[in-house]
């Protein structure tokens, strides 16, 4: 066991660390308690109790690999360098609470990368899984695969890159100089308030739909899934039993059971357990009854562990480990160290798995792989929601109650604070003060602040002309369905239009469907019929959309640009302007 005295850095971000929703930040951490062998970790544990006891904090992690201190097979070796446990020693004075927006860092983009198995060798490695499974050996394995890619640029300003595009509970960042760790792990292993322990496993991933009823229509099906309920059943099962060998009697319990749980790309199933401490249990048998999290392993959980050493070909790390903060009066929170990524120098390694039953195909494992990964991916937005309102000069808002459906809707699906109450206060006093007809700009910011705004109303020509843009969008795109300021191809596109005289530009997906303009949704009429593309191609669904569709019955079908080419009639509009005929429909480039 080492005990250095350095200057590192740690900053814990998500906001279930605190009740504020302030980052935790430490750029003092003397000394630093690590265990550079598995026979030092049980040392080391109790070296950090006494620093907890003296009224310190304590932030950093165990190595999934420091399960062998607790009789568990896993690897004999770790990466060089890389402890099995590591803690920084924080005095209270040195220990701060930022706000969020008062920390500045540049975004940077990540290189592409690769997991460190093809997609063959994967999915023999899950056949030969559910060979064991079939012999009686284990029941569930949790097989996690690497992927390693150079990165240059500031590890802390990637750790904060991808906290932006996927805030989570538990997202943690720690530098030892040498080494960082870059946490973005949205699972809870262990937390402590009291004699109060609980965990929340977390089993069963799936991805976010694009819009409020196609997200709603995943989270069920993932919530009444029974492949996914019986691996979550199983972990939490664990949890039980491991809770029970240092919790009170008959004080242990689940609830929740099967709760879905929303981030920015995905739904995540968990259920919670807890239980009450039998009084003085010291934080090494907390941790010899719990680590690592059953959510990791996998059921029978030791023979489980010598499956996992003998199919993954290198260490895990601190992946799958635990990661947290110990607080002077003997509370603390631990994530699953999931969605982890280990630096040394500019190499950086992560590990994605799932748990793999009798019942799992390989192919639906890779692809859930694949989901997992996205969050290294994402390029961070940041954007508000708009709603644009047309005061009439009687100073009444036009489909006022569907435009706050609509941004109500949005700010629930993004996770954005809203208070209809005062929107409704706000705009009708913004009201009084304005004389209409104009059109009322509502933006709400991620942290729920107001901005409103207003503009005279264009009124378009009795009739327009309008051009095809040549840049497809995608129609997996979430913010196609939503109104946002994150629209500048959109607006980019329109004034290339408005400067060869257009009125309107049309914007066509990835498959070839024609799908809205970039302020307007459009209709066109064969012979007696009204046709409009359905929102899964990718578009808002507007307030005059939603009005006209019932106005003139139309229906909602995937369309060609051929189609409008040869169509009887064809009108664009929005809630502010209303509606316009096109006279002209052009496909070609005007750049």
């Amino acid at each position: 066991m080492d005990v250095l005295h350095e200057t590192e850095k740690a900053i814990l971000t998500g906001h279930a660390w605190r009740n504020d929703g302030k980052w935790i930040l430490a750029e003092r951490l003397h000394p630093i308690i690590q265990a550079r062998q598995a026979s030092e970790v049980l040392p080391a544990i109790e070296e950090l109790t006494v620093a907890i006891q003296k009224g310190n904090t304590a932030i950093g992690f165990l190595a999934y690999e420091a399960a062998a201190a607790f009789g568990l097979p896993v690897h004999s070796s770790l990466y060089p360098e890389f402890p099995y446990l590591w803690f920084g020693i924080i005095a209270e004075h040195d220990l701060h609470f930022v706000a969020k927006n008062e920390y500045e860092f540049t975004p940077c983009r990540l290189p592409p990368i690769q997991f460190s198995l093809s997609q063959d060798a994967y999915q023999q490695t899950i056949e030969t899984i559910r060979q064991k499974i079939a012999a009686g050996e284990t029941y569930q394995v949790n097989f996690t695969q690497r992927a390693d890619f150079e990165f240059g640029e500031s590890p802390e300003d990637f750790f904060h890159c991808m906290e932006l595009s996927q805030p989570v509970p538990y997202s943690a960042f720690l530098n030892a100089g040498t080494w960082s760790v870059l946490s973005l792990s949205p699972e809870l292993f262990l937390r402590k308030r009291g004699n109060l322990l609980e965990s929340r496993p977390m089993k069963g991933t799936a991805k976010r739909g694009r819009f409020p009823s196609e997200d709603r229509k995943l989270a069920e099906e993932l919530k009444h899934n029974e492949k996914n309920q019986s691996e979550n059943l199983m972990i939490l099962d664990m949890m039980r039993n491991d809770f029970g060998k240092i919790c009170r009697f008959g004080s242990v319990i689940a609830s929740d059971l099967f709760k879905i749980e929303r981030y920015r790309t995905l739904f995540q199933m968990t259920s919670t357990v807890r239980g009450q401490l039998i009084a003085d249990t010291p934080l090494s048998a907390i941790f010899a009854a719990t680590f690592p999290a059953a959510s990791i392993t996998g059921a029978p959980k030791h023979r489980t562990m010598q499956i996992i050493r003998d199919l993954e070909k290198s260490p895990r790390g601190v992946y799958c480990g635990a990661l947290g903060i110990l607080y002077p009066n003997g509370d603390f929170d631990f994530n699953v160290a999931i969605r982890t990524l280990y630096r040394q120098q500019n190499q950086y390694r992560l590990g994605i798995g799932g748990g793999i039953l009798w019942d799992s195909t390989s192919t639906e494992e890779y692809e859930e792989n694949l989901t997992k990964i996205q969050f290294i991916h994402s390029t961070p937005v940041q954007f508000a929601l708009l709603e644009t309102l047309l005061l009439d000069e009687h100073g009444h808002y036009r489909f006022f109650v569907d435009h706050l459906d609509r941004l109500e809707m949005s700010a629930d699906y993004w996770n954005f604070p809203i208070d209809r109450s005062k929107i409704i206060c706000l705009l009708q006093q913004y009201a009084r003060r304005q004389a209409g007809p104009c059109a009322v700009r509502l933006q709400l910011s991620e942290n729920g602040e107001m901005v409103i705004t207003h503009r005279s109303v264009t009124i378009p020509p009795p009739t327009v002309r309008v051009i095809v843009s040549d840049k497809p969008i995608d129609s997996a795109n979430p913010f196609l369905f939503h109104k946002t300021t994150n629209r500048k191809m959109y607006d980019r596109e329109r004034r290339t239009a408005l400067d060869n005289d257009f009125f309107e530009v049309f914007f066509v997906n990835e498959k070839g469907h024609v799908t809205e303009g970039s302020i307007t949704n459009f209709f066109y009429r064969l012979r007696h019929e009204w046709f409009t593309p359905p929102i899964e191609d990718g578009l808002l669904n507007g307030i005059w959309r939603q009005q006209f569709i019932k106005e003139v019955r139309a229906r909602e079908r995937s369309i060609e640009k051929q189609e409008l080419m040869t169509s009887d009639e064809l009108v664009i509009g929005n809630s502010v302007m209303g509606k316009a005929q096109i006279h002209q429909l052009t496909t070609e480039s005007h750049r």
